[in-house]
């Protein structure tokens, strides 16, 4: 029996996707939810994206560089691991359109963003139009990806802005009240997010995580549903152990193939294998390290290290045993974001989003993800959610100081506390 040790699952970016020039997304025309009005700049959406074939390839090299530093980051935190590198850069790519200045420097060092701004935001608009040629093939499938923004009512953002969310991302602008009714401008959000990823999110944004600050949230969503290019038999799944790290084991559901085809290589400490969908665009790769080898292995999986890995995939014949699986994963980002260096952002009064607006002074208040998988014998169906917050710097109460009468004044040095010069003016 093939002791099945763990399973990595590596959601990223397809490579050498050609351009679109036939379709386009549609433009909602009466978008959900229902009451709330939409607006979108009436620049069209670019359908042939306008970068070269390196340029994509270095995008495409950059975001799985994200992507992996992503997951060593939370792999130091907690034991399942599931997210979508992809709803995250494209969020996180629409609220860099509007920074400026360091903020701008942190955001695309910390996101790896290298190439220049017109050439990032085309070239991840050619993967979302090469998305939807794949998804609308001839090998059902479901494959959905939305953006939107949700607006103060009262606000307002700048026109280039708007055009850019159009052309690159064909994403509009939701108008709700944050100032007065937050909670159910929250709860608005969360309804749309469920309605595009089939309910299986159904509170991206926390409680609390939406205030009378709130001036504009900025969201994707993906949902995924594929069935295997060869399904599991469910009557041979059965009960089998599965061996944890610590050296413990459990019984899970375990699935059970014989001769699969499909690409597979075997490494030094470790086995790599392509499991197709039946859409060829679409595959989940395996990777096994050996038994005592996993903690090694995951420290030392680069860009360079993944792509050694695929290059050495040979189709084979595969007897396969995979556990039936599923994992509902939260993550707030900002801690993640901070750490890689992005700071400016989040600061109120220093954040440069002046690309968004220039009547706000705005800044991040909040990054939220969650991403949801089921594994079984039939296929696999995912589902992720990337929110981000802005929030305006609040106006502090109104008071009044007339210094009309004798007062005393210190000059402080405030990171010693020591008083450099103390006085008072009876008489100016």
């Amino acid at each position: 029996m093939m002791r099945v040790f763990y399973v990595v699952l590596l959601l990223g970016f397809v490579a050498g996707c050609g351009d679109s020039d036939t379709t386009t997304p549609p433009v909602q025309q009466q978008p959900e939810p229902a009451g709330y009005q939409y607006s979108q700049s009436s620049v069209a959406r670019q359908l042939v994206p306008e970068l070269t074939a390196a340029e994509f390839d270095q995008l495409i090299q950059d975001n799985t560089e994200f992507a992996l530093a992503l997951y060593q980051w939370q792999a130091e935190r907690r034991d399942n691991v599931f997210f979508s590198p992809l709803s995250i850069s494209l969020t996180m790519a629409m609220s860099f359109a509007g920074a400026r200045q360091q903020t701008a420097t942190e955001m695309a060092s910390a996101l790896r963003f290298r190439l220049p701004d017109s050439k990032l935001h085309s070239g991840l608009n050619k993967v979302l139009l090469h998305f939807d040629d794949v998804s609308a093939g001839e090998h059902p499938m479901s494959l959905q990806l939305n953006q939107a923004s949700w607006l103060e009512q009262t606000t307002t953002l700048l026109p280039t802005y708007l055009d850019q969310l159009a052309l690159y991302y064909g994403a509009g602008v939701y108008q709700t009240d944050f100032i007065q009714q937050p909670e159910q401008a929250r709860q608005a959000i969360n309804q749309w997010v469920a309605e595009q990823t089939q309910d299986k999110i159904n509170e991206l944004l926390p409680e609390g995580s939406v205030s009378p600050d709130t001036r504009l949230a900025l969201l994707n969503t993906i949902y995924f549903q594929a069935n295997w290019a060869q399904p599991f038999a469910p009557e041979s799944t059965e009960a089998a152990s599965f061996y944890q790290l610590s050296g413990s084991s459990e019984q899970v559901p375990m699935m059970r193939q014989t001769a699969i085809r499909a690409g597979y290589s075997e490494g030094a400490g470790y086995q790599a294998m392509r499991l197709p969908y039946a859409n060829p665009n679409f595959s989940m790769l395996l990777l096994l390290p050996a038994e005592g080898n996993f903690n090694a292995f995951e420290q030392q999986l680069t860009t360079a290290r993944l792509d050694a890995i695929r290059a050495e995939l040979s189709e084979h014949l595969v007897d396969l045993e995979m556990p039936k699986f599923e994992l509902n994963q939260q993550l707030n980002l900002t801690s993640a974001l901070q750490d890689f260096g992005m700071q400016e952002a989040f600061q109120a009064d220093v954040a440069d989003f002046s690309g968004i607006s220039d009547s706000m002074s705005l800044f991040i208040g909040g990054v939220v993800h969650q991403a949801v998988i089921a594994v079984d014998e039939f296929g696999t169906e995912a589902a992720a959610a990337t929110g981000i917050t802005f929030e305006v710097t609040s106006m502090p109460p109104l008071a009044e100081l007339a210094l009309n009468r004798p007062f005393i004044y210190l000059i402080e040095e405030h990171e010693t506390g020591a008083i450099v010069f103390m006085g008072r003016v009876l008489a100016p």
